[in-house]
């Protein structure tokens, strides 16, 4: 509907607080304002399971869900520019896709042990987010088992992720281009990586372990550096450093 949708620019007006490009500043973090808090009025699914959208997102501050809530639906809170925070139920179990799209000034997002699934494009262009769940952190939580692509691609402002046990893909272009990204904790569940998942993040330095078997010829350009927990003639992709150089390094197990 059209009174859901950003502007053309994706910017709210100039009443929405934002700066007028809706942008963060060059520091990565937005402009201070005194605009006022605006709690988010929300259009629910007739079952009231599902947030459908945001009917004042312009001005929306701040999110309070409704117990009955299980899953957060596609573009739900997409271009919400004065989105400061969000703080996901337990309740909740699924996020949709571009579910929280460039919502410019969102700075953290806390996601609860229920979630099962982040839908691909979750949190894309989200510039200034710097903390999910934990502060500068992103975690995904133990009965996670996929992270979407591009869910978090364009997240300039991270810095740190940690993947719990459970995940057992990473989507293509999940972290793409997340350029102040500087560790990754991969964890023994995962198995696959996809395409660009990583590509671009030009501060990233990650180890693999040796139970991710399928993973993309591009998955990890562009990084700093590489470790791979396994046979090196074994090790699945190609990674390019900035250089262009193959970069990819066996970890040698310690002897007892």
């Amino acid at each position: 509907e059209e009174s859901g949708a950003p502007t053309e620019s994706g910017a709210p007006e100039e009443s929405g607080a934002p700066t007028e490009s809706g942008a963060p500043t060059e520091s990565g973090a937005p402009e201070e304002t005194t605009a006022p808090k605006v709690k988010a009025e929300l259009k629910l699914s007739e079952d009231r399971t599902t947030v459908e959208e945001v009917i004042n997102w312009k001005e929306a501050t701040y999110v309070e869900f409704p117990d009955s809530v299980t899953s957060i639906g596609e573009e739900a809170f997409s271009g919400c520019t004065s989105l400061k925070s969000v703080t996901i139920p337990k309740s909740v179990t699924s996020i949709g896709a571009f579910a929280f799209s460039d919502c410019t000034w969102l700075l953290s997002v806390e996601i609860p042990k229920s979630v099962t699934s982040i839908g691909e494009y979750a949190f894309w262009e989200c510039t200034s987010l710097k903390s999910v769940t934990i502060s500068n952190n992103v975690t995904i939580s133990n009965n996670s088992t996929s992270i979407g692509e591009a869910a978090f691609s364009g997240c300039t402002s991270l810095k740190t992720v940690e993947i719990l046990n459970s995940v057992t893909s990473i989507g293509g272009c999940a972290f793409y281009n997340c350029t102040n990204l500087q560790s990754v904790t991969i964890p023994n569940s995962v198995t696959s990586i996809g395409d660009s998942a990583f590509s671009d993040c030009t501060a990233l330095e990650v180890t693999v372990p040796d139970t991710v078997t399928n993973v993309s010829m591009d998955a990890f350009e562009n990084v700093k550096n590489v470790k791979y927990q396994g046979n090196l003639g074994g090790a699945p992709w190609g990674a390019k450093a900035l250089n262009g150089e193959k970069i990819v390094t066996e970890i040698e197990d310690d002897e007892e």
